[in-house]
This record gives structure tokens, C-alpha cells and sequence, in this order.
């Protein structure tokens, strides 16, 4: 399976992009921007494992080998303040997410999270970004 993240929006808060699956549109993804000290996740192709998070209590994905990074997460967010260097889901209402907890249940079941470990779920990251 296939996650791609096509981002196309930067401003001094936040990185907005679409969020595909196996090329189907899914949802919205919102991050910090890149000048921030934990900015967007570098583009490129990731693994993602399944992580029991101790923060929010549940399976959530995570991305494997990112540069520089550990613990980067796919997880529930409104709002730029709602990530500390992770990456939000959820539908887009202006420049911020709304509906997030409801989008991530979606993406939960779309990756049958908890998956089987033999089952690989790729992450691409591209950017197309307007900077304003």
C-alpha cells in the first residue's frame, strides 16, 4: 500500500498538502513549516510501521528513517500548535484541519491498523509548495 503526500502550501506556521492512498484522494495533511526546529518531514519514501504511542494511548503509524528524526507520527491535529515535528490528518478549513480525530479514524481503518507485519505500507512525500 501507498501513502502519498503531495504538499503544495507553506506560510510561517504551517505546510498544508493533500494526502493520497493507493492514488485515491483521502484527506488533508497539515506540519510545521520547515524553517521551524522539528519543520515538515524531509521529502522522500518512508516505511511505515505500526507504533503502540504512549502518548496517545493507541496504534498509530510511524514513519521509519527519517533524517534526523525519530518518533514521527500520523496523528489527530487542528492546528499548527497540535504537532511538535508530526504530521496531522484531517479535512481542510482554510489554512488549519478540521474534522481530524474523524479523518484519522478513516486512515486507521483504510491501513487496517493494527496491520499484519508482513504487510508493507510505503510512505512518498513531494512538494509542489507556493511559499507565502
Amino acid at each position: 500500500m501507498y501513502i502519498d503526500v503531495i504538499r503544495y502550501y507553506e506560510d510561517c506556521d504551517r505546510t498544508l498538502g493533500e494526502l493520497y492512498v493507493d492514488g485515491s484522494p483521502f484527506c488533508f495533511t497539515l506540519e510545521p513549516p520547515q524553517r521551524q526546529q522539528h519543520g515538515r518531514i524531509a521529502a522522500g519514501e518512508y516505511k511505515v510501521i505500526n507504533y503502540p504511542s504512549a502518548k496517545f494511548k493507541r496504534m498509530l503509524p510511524l514513519l521509519m528513517g527519517v533524517p534526523g528524526r525519530a518518533g514521527i507520527l500520523i496523528h489527530a491535529g487542528n492546528v499548527p500548535e497540535d504537532s511538535a515535528g508530526c504530521m496531522l490528518v484531517g479535512e481542510l478549513d482554510g489554512k488549519n484541519l478540521k474534522n481530524s480525530r474523524s479523518t484519522l479514524a478513516k486512515l486507521l481503518r483504510c491501513l487496517r491498523v493494527p496491520w499484519e507485519e508482513e504487510e508493507e505500507v510505503i510512505m512518498r512525500i513531494s512538494e509542489h509548495i507556493v511559499h507565502n
